[in-house]
């Protein structure tokens, strides 16, 4: 009997609860994230001490950039060059539906500036706008 209840309990759950868009994010050693170094231009693999936090940013369809969302997790470099760590392998993307198109943007930026990525854009480095 107390089986029959939580099989009727969990799918009056599931008949309650929304859909929600997501996204998968993340890579491994075969699809490295590297970075430019400057000021010779060299490309190489992301290192845990670039100290970069990488985060996820989201809009409707057509949204310019200012007006995309931080997904909430920041993923950093793990110990293997360029491969993330921290990242959610599903992301839920609040306020979408199964389906939905969106505008998406994967930003990185130096971790000395915490979590605050737009403080990290108006820095003199960074004083175009642009993020890696």
């Amino acid at each position: 009997m107390k089986k029959l209840y939580l099989t009727i309990g969990l799918a009056g759950v599931a008949t309650l609860a929304h859909g929600q868009g997501t996204i998968a994010f993340g890579n491994s050693a075969l699809t490295r994230i590297n970075i430019r170094s400057y000021p010779d231009g060299t490309v190489r693999n992301c290192l845990p001490s670039d100290n970069l936090f990488i985060g996820v940013f989201y809009g409707p369809t057509g949204a310019t950039p200012e007006q995309l969302i931080l997904v909430p997790g920041l993923a950093t470099i793990g110990s293997t060059a360029g491969v993330l760590v921290n990242a959610p392998s599903v992301f839920a993307l609040p306020g979408t539906e199964a389906g939905q198109i969106v505008s998406l943007q994967i930003r990185a930026w130096y971790s000395s500036f915490g979590t605050d990525w737009q403080r990290a854009g108006v820095h003199p480095r960074h004083s175009d706008g642009h993020w890696w």
